[in-house]
């Protein structure tokens, strides 16, 4: 009992530096209209940032020590997560005063791997270059194995959330038949590999999703072999509320199987986002899943699509009498969206978002809507009873570094845009982000 008050207001201060919510202070949602942030985690760097900083504040005071390691266990974050490192950061300490506790079953978000690893991306580039001897990097040593993944999971039994970033040792095979399911874990997250030659293949990927029953969150990144056959590999029996999927945009690499995926979930997805979808197998295979989940999906967020979708977006989005948040990289398409939901339309938030990509050697190419697209958006806010009646609030974002840029260029468009949304009492937020 002489922990206990430290560990309550040590829950609290947690809860203020990082608020599990996901609404913010002022009532609003998040940057993109998604229910968890498996998808997109840089949304909440500094929450997760304070987070952690207090963990470690708290961890140089004796009488704060014992709770503070306590919760620094239940965010399990290794680079190189072998079992052996994890068996260590696992065991208990001498300055550990619950020595008898199973540490394994504290754990409630695993994550391995680099997010965004620059030994990746390097090596990638190179090979990319062609280049080969002395100027080839190292390669990369962080990730986790199929083997250490299972092992893990089956000890970590309270584990809710999985995150993997990269993979290591995936020539080895594994038999998923001889593993009971991880009943605890409702979200995964397959992150995104610069380096080809660490993607998980397809068919691994379906069997280890089979192996969790009580999935509700899902982010599927790059994979490799999407074109082998899954015809003998069972629908999952999870039902799935919250699915993401973004790509680094190599062929090949993105996910169409999602008829297999949604086999019980196309009445309870309602957040989907797509990133970076691009190619035509995958790109039609995003838009039949939206169909397929119409009747239920309340958020959808489209970015850096290619232009044969954008195309046939407002007629993919007709169906989705539900909807009401949409997030889109490009305007052009809301007066054929307007036109085609109604006037009873739903739709509460719209989120427009430019895109900062890179370019030849690494430089950045900034793309933002023009001027005739924002007039345009101005017209279709002018419209109170054909164009989205029940909107409250529109979003414009746009990369921090370039904030000048558009302000400068678009100022005339966007006051025009504010000037539309107040005869209307629309809610604006004009934002940038890293």
């Amino acid at each position: 009992m002489v922990h206990f008050p430290a560990e309550v207001v040590y829950y609290i201060a947690e809860e203020l530096a990082a608020p599990s919510t996901q609404q913010r202070s002022d009532g609003r949602r998040r940057r993109f209209p998604l229910s968890h942030p498996a998808l997109l985690p840089s949304a909440l760097a500094a929450d997760l940032d304070a987070a952690k900083n207090l963990r470690s504040c708290a961890l140089v005071s004796k009488l704060w020590a014992g709770p503070a390691r306590m919760v620094n266990i239940r965010h399990l974050d290794i680079w190189r997560a072998t079992q052996d490192a994890i068996a260590t950061a696992l065991s208990p300490s001498d300055n550990n005063r619950s020595d008898n506790v199973d540490l394994y079953v504290l754990v409630r978000h695993f994550q391995a791997g680099r997010e965004n690893c620059p030994g990746c991306r390097a090596r990638n580039t190179v090979e990319r270059a062609r280049l080969d001897g002395a100027s080839a990097p190292q390669p990369c040593a962080n990730g986790v194995s199929k083997q250490t993944l299972l092992w893990t999971l089956s000890r970590c039994r309270h584990v809710r959330r999985v995150t993997v970033h990269e993979w290591d040792a995936l020539d080895a095979s594994v038999d998923f038949s001889t593993y009971g399911p991880f009943i605890s874990i409702t979200t995964f997250r397959l992150g995104m590999s610069p380096d080809a030659s660490r993607r998980l293949a397809l068919r691994p990927f379906l069997q280890l999703l089979r192996l969790l029953p009580s999935l509700k969150r899902l982010s599927v990144g790059d994979l490799s072999e999407t074109d082998a056959s899954i015809s003998d590999i069972p629908t999952p029996n999870f039902q799935l509320e919250s699915l993401g999927v973004h790509s680094t945009g190599d062929h090949g690499a993105s996910f169409v199987h999602y008829d297999w995926l949604l086999a019980n979930s196309s009445q309870t997805l309602h957040t989907f986002w797509v990133y970076g979808i691009s190619d035509i197998p995958s790109g039609a295979a995003c838009m039949s899943a939206i169909r397929l989940s119409s009747a239920t999906l309340r958020a959808v967020c489209f970015s850096a699509l290619g232009m044969a979708f954008i195309r046939i977006l407002p007629t993919v989005l007709a169906p989705c009498a539900q909807l009401e948040e949409l997030c889109l990289s490009d305007p052009i398409i809301l007066p054929h969206v307007a036109s085609l939901l109604g006037p009873h339309a739903r739709l509460r938030k719209i989120t427009i978002s430019s895109l900062s990509i890179a370019g030849l050697r690494g430089r950045g190419v900034f793309f933002f809507f023009t001027p005739g697209s924002l007039r345009k958006l101005a017209e279709i806010l002018a419209q109170p009873h054909n164009a989205f009646p029940n909107l409250e609030i529109l979003s414009i974002e746009a990369p921090t570094p370039h904030r000048d840029m558009v302000l400068n260029s678009s100022m005339t468009e966007i006051r025009a845009v504010r000037a539309a949304r107040e005869t209307r009492a629309i809610a604006f937020d004009f934002s940038t982000y890293a």
